[in-house]
């Protein structure tokens, strides 16, 4: 089932300018969420929970609807499931060169099993 939820520029520019401490969990569950509450809609800046909206904010409790500014970014939206895998291989990546390339270490600190790992490596062709 291919999803039709799309993150707009504002979006992704916070969620790429968080820390992630959760790592690639985080982001999926997050993910997850998000395409559930939006199932056919965009997911702009003020959609995302206030932690992720700091990110890319100043000012406090800027968290209001959907804006003007926001609705005119509807021709640059991104597609939800491609940022995701994005993110994913990026993570990935970022913990094998932190595990020196042992990927037991690597897996432990994403939290997810060996094996799960091994397998979006391939499929990430990830060397």
């Amino acid at each position: 089932a291919d999803s039709r939820s799309r993150l707009t520029p504002g979006a992704i520019a916070a969620l790429a300018r968080y820390p992630w401490p959760g790592n690639i969990r985080e982001l999926s569950n997050l993910v997850e969420r998000l395409a559930i509450m939006y199932p056919e809609g965009e997911i702009d800046l003020a959609d995302l929970p206030k932690k992720y909206q700091t990110a890319e904010t100043c000012g406090p409790e800027n968290s209001g609807s959907n804006d003007e500014a926001g609705a005119a970014s509807t021709a640059t939206t991104a597609n939800l499931k491609q940022y995701l895998q994005d993110v994913e291989r990026e993570l990935i990546v970022q913990a094998m060169d932190a595990a020196g390339g042992v990927v037991a270490k690597a897996a432990r600190s994403l939290q997810m099993q060996r094996t799960t790992l091994l397998e979006k490596i391939n499929k990430y062709r990830i060397s």
